[in-house]
């Protein structure tokens, strides 16, 4: 039982790291947007963003998925995270073939 306890608390820490990561790219790409606004977009400022959107919607689908058959993953991203290896995906492409 005590496993199985870890393994629930490994995989709550692993949400939080994973929606606060969610909340810094979020508040990120409003930034950029108020940047926007004011000043004009360098190229090098709009790959920036189409980075950092894509990033935000890769983590936002690897969430979205079934916890039952995917949580594993999740918990082990974010162990990683704490080894200082950051293995999200960055694309949508690279999230589905995580889960596949």
């Amino acid at each position: 039982m005590t496993h199985f306890n870890d393994f629930v608390m490994n995989l709550d820490l692993a949400k939080i790291n994973v929606v606060e990561h969610m909340i810094i790219k979020d508040t990120y790409i409003q930034k950029l947007l108020i940047l926007e606004q004011t000043l004009t977009v360098t190229e090098h400022e709009a790959k920036v963003k189409e980075a950092v959107v894509e990033s935000f919607k890769a983590v936002t689908f690897l969430l979205s998925a079934d916890t039952k058959r995917f949580g594993h993953l999740i918990a082990e991203l974010k162990l990683d995270m704490l080894k200082g290896h950051d293995n999200y995906p960055t694309t949508v492409t690279r999230a589905y073939s995580m889960l596949s």
